[in-house]
């Protein structure tokens, strides 16, 4: 049996991974966008910017998201099996 640290706060991604969940997102000219925020970075440009047959989706349509619904400072984007983090812009 593992033992565990009962003192220690779990990291950020432990704690998408207990309580985040799935949801979708627009690709937007500014970046992603959810709950009304956009969420942007050097990914979602390439995203926006990049040739068309490197991105997962074409602008105004969506993308699956895992969000922890109490931190929405960042979001997680599935990108073909990976979940890249990507900051909130306002």
């Amino acid at each position: 049996m593992q033992e565990f640290d009962i003192t220690m706060m779990p990291s950020t991604s432990q704690l998408w991974e207990a309580c985040g969940f799935y949801s979708k997102a627009t690709v937007c000219e500014a970046g992603i966008k959810f709950g009304g925020a956009i969420y942007a970075n050097g990914f979602t440009r390439r995203q926006r910017t990049g040739p068309v047959a490197e991105r997962l989706v074409a602008p105004g349509k969506s993308v699956e998201i895992k969000i922890d619904p109490f931190d929405l400072g960042s979001i997680l984007v599935v990108a073909k099996g990976e979940l890249i983090s990507v900051l909130c812009r306002g």
